[in-house]
């Protein structure tokens, strides 16, 4: 906020493991709920076992994020993610992607599909922050 206090701001984050998730799910809530917009992936499992019926997902963060009264998308698969994405910055949004996973592999599809739009004559003049972990990449695509 502090960085970019006139711009809006997106939160792609994808939770890691559904134990930690669950164990953090009111600080991670409040934490995400700082951006104009929130979207949150699937949990990136790592070493656990596939999904229990009572483990936490990442419906369940988007519904405590949305109750703190933030927006938050209703997509949590990469492929929907990218296409609200590709449709929904506008020039000058800060993009945030957060995760352990391969959660990047978003920002990357992105900056392709601006790239191939701009090539086939499509508007050319969106400027995009990304911002991946903790190190701030402009590109221009």
């Amino acid at each position: 906020r502090r960085m970019y206090p006139r711009r809006r701001a997106w939160c792609v984050f994808q939770p890691h493991q559904a134990s930690r998730t669950a164990r953090l799910l009111d600080e991670l809530a409040a934490s995400l709920q700082n951006a104009d917009r929130v979207v949150v992936s699937r949990v990136f499992r790592a070493r656990e076992p596939a999904r229990g019926a009572c483990q936490v997902t990442a419906v369940d963060l988007a519904r405590r994020v949305r109750a703190l009264g933030a927006w938050t998308a209703d997509v949590f698969d990469d492929e929907p993610i990218r296409e609200l994405l590709a449709h929904e910055l506008r020039p000058g949004d800060v993009l945030i992607i957060m995760g352990a996973g391969d959660i990047w592999k978003i920002g990357h599809g992105l900056i392709h599909g601006f790239r191939e739009n701009r090539a086939a004559g499509g508007r050319g003049d969106r400027l995009v922050e990304l911002i991946f972990g903790a190190v701030p990449r402009k590109r221009v695509v």
